[in-house]
């Protein structure tokens, strides 16, 4: 993996994301809208609750040239976002955005700093976007305070076995931990609010990103459930 990158767009640095190339996701053929789709587009997306957030990311255009971006706000419905380049109305564009994931959709209208698109998904995928940015909405509450007051550390024993919700066990590995909350490495496929297991800890998945999750504990560990991420083998 390659080191991230950076650019500046007005008086904002924007982080590239290098990641898994976005050409793997990218349709073989032309998916743009006409001008009637862009319109029930648009009225489609204000069904969704917006918010407010600014989150780096990358995008693909039909030609396969990546830009970096950021989004000024979101909604399962739709994207506002900041970019040094401007797309074309109905041009289909493939997204990967930070602590959300691929986003794929059209380009409805172009503004100063950059344009809008509509997301197009399916039902399944937009209630996981639904629960991502609720997660975002609320992370302060959720988990703000506590990982202000417990510090993170690398556990020595990052090995362990995280149960889902339905008993099935996944080996995973400890990317760091404290006694409120856990980031794992994982492979399955998570969603925000699943209940798990980790080691002797139980707890929600307050966050999903590419290739981890954030695990929020039902209380506070003790020294005694941390111990085997630590101690010397």
């Amino acid at each position: 993996m390659r080191n991230s990158t950076a650019r500046v767009f007005g008086q904002r640095q924007v982080t590239q994301i290098v990641k898994t190339p976005l050409t793997a996701v990218f349709p073989k053929k032309s998916k743009r809208k006409s001008i009637e789709d862009l319109k029930a587009a648009a009225t489609d997306r204000r069904k969704y609750r917006r918010i407010k957030v600014q989150l780096s990311g990358r995008f693909m255009r039909e030609d396969q040239q990546e830009y970096p971006c950021y989004t000024n706000d979101i909604s399962a419905g739709g994207m506002n976002i900041s970019a040094s380049v401007k797309c074309e109305p109905g041009e289909y564009v493939v997204f990967y955005i930070e602590e959300i994931g691929r986003i794929e959709g059209f380009v409805v209208r172009n503004h100063d700093d950059g344009f809008a698109i509509a997301i197009e998904a399916s039902s399944h995928k937009r209630e996981r976007l639904v629960a991502t940015l609720t997660w975002l909405l609320n992370r302060h509450e959720l988990q703000g305070p506590q990982e202000r007051r417990h510090e993170r550390q690398i556990p020595t024993n990052p090995q362990t076995i995280l149960i889902r919700s339905d008993g099935k066990k996944l080996p995973v590995k400890v990317l760091d931990l404290s006694i409120s909350g856990a980031r794992v490495s994982v492979k399955a496929l998570m969603k925000t609010g699943e209940k798990v297991h980790l080691g002797k800890s139980s707890g929600y998945i307050v966050r999903v990103d590419e290739g981890s999750i954030g695990i929020q504990f039902d209380t506070e560990q003790s020294p005694k459930t941390m111990h085997p991420f630590f101690s010397k083998k």
